[in-house]
């Protein structure tokens, strides 16, 4: 069993435990006991017995809950992590899970440079972030002006914006408050 988690494992390691029939001696007379061979991957990374991507890449996933740090540590082993192999890119996304923040390899254009998958990543989530701020800062400013009793194209002329983009904010602010009544 391959475990990838960020804390120490403690759960079972046999057949029985695992399925929870510790206490089911009908069940567990039909179902052998195996050991479970626990694979546990901060293990294998931290005392460098893998010699390939899988070492990177098992070392990479302790930063799973910090993408700065991941960052820092994809570019401070750049040399290993600029042309992996598609394989070892694609076991990355999945162990990272970021199958939706990174590129498949197929929209790669044949690169498997995880540096620079990261730093898309990173400014996605970047400009996510300014896109998120610029939207709240006119929610304000459109509900300080319809609060003065500006109409919508008023509103739009004022602050350069489109007609249609005023009224998604105004549908927006509609909602929140209707929500906020009803919590």
């Amino acid at each position: 069993m391959l475990y990838y988690g960020s804390e120490e494992w403690d759960g079972k390691t046999d057949i029985h435990g695992l399925l929870g029939l510790e206490e089911n001696d009908v069940i567990k007379q039909h179902i052998p006991n195996y050991q479970v061979n626990l694979v546990n991957v901060s293990e294998l990374a931290s005392k460098n017995y893998l010699k390939s991507d899988l070492h990177w890449i098992f070392s990479m996933i302790q930063y799973k809950g910090n993408k700065q740090k991941m960052i820092e540590y994809v570019k401070d082993n750049a040399e290993h992590f600029q042309n992996l192999e598609i394989d070892s890119y694609q076991a990355a996304r999945i162990l990272l899970g970021a199958c939706n923040q990174l590129k498949s390899p197929e929209k790669m254009k044949g690169e498997t440079d995880m540096c620079k998958a990261l730093d898309e990543y990173y400014q996605d989530g970047v400009n996510e972030g300014k896109e998120a701020g610029r939207i709240e800062h006119l929610m304000e400013l459109v509900e300080r002006k319809l609060a003065k009793g500006r109409t919508p194209e008023e509103i739009s002329d004022a602050l350069e914006t489109s007609i249609k983009e005023i009224e998604e904010v105004i549908s927006l602010l509609e909602d929140n408050s209707s929500n906020s009544m009803v919590s």
